[in-house]
């Protein structure tokens, strides 16, 4: 498929051009791009309003995206023209702020923006190049436990990510081994048929942002501390548990979450080693833990 020139690749996903500073992840465009997609499937129009977009992505970003004290849909939504599949439209022209070549938000809520044409009509004509494009996106920038809630916020809830990184076999195994097969957060430790069920290996530094499938970067958590720890609602500082202020809930919420601030992680059985590595910890509570914290 082309598009100004250039062949849509099998790693179009990689050329996105994204903001960088050090590890910090930046899933503005990701997200964008699969609202639209979901509204390209609810049948919306090639070009749309950015007020049409503007609060949904504001949404997208709070509950998915880094821990920001603001979120700006705005600059995604300008900014992915850059990248050859997206243009922005407005009746008249467009005034750039003064710090930079950006409008102000202001200015775009007057304009139109979606996919450029070529690129529409290929995605509305190939459901496999449009289910790759929508997997490709949630594969690269997000873990596995996002993927059904980003869906559902955008209407594409019968879709599905296909796995597209090659993970290490043997991670879960050795990850739950170390920590003797239960929980570090709540020490469940299921035992069916003598054999341990219902206890995951989680990334600290997600697989998703080249974080390795090793002891080092890896928890053995129940299924529920796996999806609270993806998102962010607890972390590690020192050794110890922290607790999002933003996490609220009824008494099962807080003897599941809450009473983890402050808490020491429970560490791996004798003779087997430390806790997991500070560079890694470190990673998730810059990148996805949600501050501030609990006092």
């Amino acid at each position: 498929m082309e598009y100004g020139g250039k062949v849509l690749a099998d790693d179009w996903y990689s050329r996105l051009r994204q903001w960088k500073r050090g590890a910090q992840r930046a899933p503005h465009k990701p997200l964008l791009l699969v609202l639209a997609l979901g509204r390209m499937r609810a049948g919306a129009p090639r070009i749309m309003p950015f007020t049409d977009l503007e609060a949904d992505l504001r949404r997208l970003l709070i509950t998915f995206g880094p821990n920001r004290k603001s979120v700006h849909p705005e600059y995604p939504f300008w900014r992915l023209q850059s990248d050859g599949i997206w243009e922005v439209q407005a009746p008249t022209p467009l005034r750039a702020r003064l710090s930079n070549t950006d409008p102000p938000v202001t200015e775009l809520r007057k304009a139109y923006g979606g996919f450029v044409d070529p690129v529409y009509k290929e995605l509305k004509r190939d459901r496999a190049l449009f289910s790759r494009m929508l997997s490709d996106l949630l594969v690269e920038h997000f873990p596995e436990s996002y993927h059904e809630g980003i869906l559902s916020s955008v209407g594409l809830d019968s879709e599905r990510a296909a796995p597209r990184f090659v993970r290490d076999g043997a991670f879960r195994g050795t990850v739950l081994s170390h920590y003797g097969h239960a929980c570090v957060a709540c020490g469940l430790r299921p035992i069916a048929d003598g054999s341990v069920v219902g206890i995951e290996a989680a990334h600290l530094q997600w697989f998703s942002h080249a974080g390795p499938c090793t002891v080092a970067n890896g928890l053995a958590l129940c299924p529920t501390h796996h999806v609270a720890l993806d998102f962010g609602l607890f972390g590690l500082e020192n050794g110890r548990f922290v607790v999002s202020a933003r996490l609220s809930g009824d008494e099962p919420v807080e003897s599941m979450l809450g009473v983890l601030h402050g808490a020491r992680l429970r560490l791996p059985q004798q003779g087997r080693g430390a806790g997991p590595d500070e560079r890694f910890a470190r990673w998730h509570y810059l990148n996805v833990l949600r501050h501030p914290l609990r006092r």
